[in-house]
Parts: structure tokens; sequence; C-alpha cells
């Protein structure tokens, strides 16, 4: 396989900028060739654009489809597993025995869910009838199921380049849940990346894939992961990586979730606890907020009702300050 030092968007290359980095044999300290191009912020915008594109039909793609997709890159991986792992040796100094085990894993997560996709029983469908005569409330009529949720970014890790990395379970997991892929490639291991993504995007051309189902970027630091992560089109992270760079994620959130913050303080203490979380939202970032204290409605603008594992009532702020139901239920009136 060639590889040309550049990270990929949908079935291209970015086109080179900036100043190429160049790695060398952990072990020996011979240079490895080729440099590498960093991406930029813009490149990372692309990428998920090109995904959530993508989404739009990879998303209603059957369990088959799915499955033949994740088959094809355990194939290719297998198919071509010695020069991945000549390569990966170079690079991060592991033994060729840990490689081919970590070969294994790979292909075996890939297959693994490929039989789950295809099998179907994954989105748990579920149909809980109405029952209009229950009290206090109606009870609705509530079917669910587990359904894709949009692209995902994937942090690849420094210790595990092929099992945790491009095509890796986030990688394997994402793809058959039908959620498109942004990789963010780990400078530990440029080049075994880059060839791995290249049979991701094989696979991806094999099977009529969309554009933009699979790219992958490389980047220092943390400003292109943070691109992608705050990108509102992303719906998932998974991250495998250090402890920097996991705080750097975590101080930047989009989404905050919490499950009674207020249970067990008192009313002042509680008080202080939604006056600060008012302020997180108001300065742009989503809080998805589980709470018994009706107090909380004052800065919601949607809230959902839930008594018995059920949806009792769901609603705008005013709908569900002005419900008999709740006002009976959570105010005492």
């Amino acid at each position: 396989m060639n590889l040309e030092g550049l990270s990929m968007l949908g079935r291209k290359r970015v086109k080179p900028s900036g100043q190429a980095v160049s790695y060398a044999n952990p072990a020996t300290g011979a240079p490895l060739a080729p440099a590498y191009y960093h991406a930029t912020t813009r490149d990372a915008g692309r990428a998920v654009q090109l995904a959530a594109r993508a989404f739009a039909e990879y998303g209603r793609w059957p369990g088959r489809r799915k499955a033949a997709l994740l088959r094809r890159i355990a194939e290719l991986f297998d198919g071509n597993a010695a020069a991945i792992q000549e390569r990966a040796h170079l690079e991060t100094a592991l033994p060729p025995g840990r490689l081919q085990a970590e070969t294994a894993r790979t292909c075996g997560q890939l297959r693994l869910f490929a039989a789950l996709v295809e099998e179907g029983s994954w989105v748990g469908a579920r149909i809980d009838h109405a029952d209009p005569d229950r009290k206090p409330a109606p009870k609705p009529d509530v079917r669910m199921m587990s359904v894709p949720m949009g692209p995902v970014v994937v942090f690849s890790s420094s210790n595990f380049p092929l099992a945790f990395s491009v095509a890796g379970g986030d990688t394997a997991s994402a793809l058959a849940a039908g959620c498109p892929v942004v990789v963010k490639a780990h400078q530990g291991h440029p080049g075994t990346s880059e060839m791995v993504a290249q049979l991701v995007q094989q696979a991806a051309a094999d099977c009529g894939a969309p554009e933009g189902v699979f790219s992958m970027l490389y980047g220092a630091g943390a400003k292109v992961g943070l691109a992608l992560v705050k990108n509102p089109a992303v719906k998932a992270v998974g991250f495998t990586g250090s402890r920097s760079g996991g705080r750097a994620l975590m101080n930047a959130p989009t989404l905050l979730m919490l499950d009674e913050p207020s249970l067990g303080l008192s009313p002042l203490m509680a008080e202080l606890v939604f006056e600060r979380l008012a302020v997180i939202r108001a300065a742009g970032t989503t809080i998805l907020l589980v709470e018994q204290n009706a107090a909380c409605l004052e800065m919601a603008t949607q809230g959902l009702i839930i008594a018995n594992g059920c949806i009792v009532l769901a609603g705008d702020r005013q709908c569900l300050h002005d419900a008999d139901f709740v006002r009976a239920a959570y105010f005492g009136l």
C-alpha cells in the first residue's frame, strides 16, 4: 500500500498545508517515511459535513448491508495483515506476537458486530400499549427501539494501534449501528493508521457506501479533536487516550448530563446548583437533567414526566408547569 502522509476526507485526500511532521522508529531512532501533514479545523468541519450527508442514506441501511461492510473490512484486513503488522512494529516497537493477537481481535470484533447487526435483536424493539383508564394520568402508547444517532468521532489509542484504533471496536460498533465515522488518528502510529484507513475506504467503495461514511484526520494536540467534538452534527464520541486529552474534551462540553444534582442538598444549596446550571445553559451548553425537584422547570425548555418507567406527560416548560397532574404531584396544589 502506498502511504501519502495525508488525511482522508471521504474518498479524497486533504491537500497538504503547513509543515509536514516526520516520525521515527522508537526502538532505533531510524526515520520513517513519509512525513505527515496535519489537518486543519476547516478539514474537521468538512469531514463532519460529509458524515452528516452520508448518514441520510447509511443510517437507513438494513442489517445485512452493514454486516457485509464490516465483513469486507475484516476480509481486507486479514489479507493485508502482514504488511500492517510490519508497519505497526516499526512505529510502535510492539512485538510481532502482540500485533498478531491484535489483528485477530480487530477482525473478530468486526465479524462479531456483523453477526449481531444481521441478527437484528440488538434494536430492542418494545411496544408498551396505552391504558386510558390508568390513574392518576392516562398511560400513553409508547413504542421504542434503538436507532442510529448520526456521525461518530473515534479517537485512536496509542497503545493498541489496531484493536482500539482506525478499525477497532469503537469504529466497528458505530458502523454496525448505522453511524458514519470520523477517526482522529493517533500520532504514535500514523502509517499503520493510513494503511488501515485505506482498507476501510476500499471496503466502503466495494459495498456501495455513500461518500463520507468514513474519514480519518491527523492532528497533534487538541485543536482538531475539539473541532470535531464541538461540531453540533457529531452525536457521539469514542475516546481512548491520555488524561490531558480527556480533560481537554471534558472542559469543552456541548452536552451536560446530570442525575438528581439537588438530591440531599438543603433548599439553599439546591437553589445555588440550579442558578449555576442556568449560567451554563445560557453559555450555550445543552443540559439533560434527571430531577425530582420541580424547581428545575424554571430553566427548562422541554420536559418529560416519567412514572414507573413510562412517559406520562411531555411538553414545554409552561405546559408542564400548568398541568394539573404536575401541580398535584410535585407542587402539592
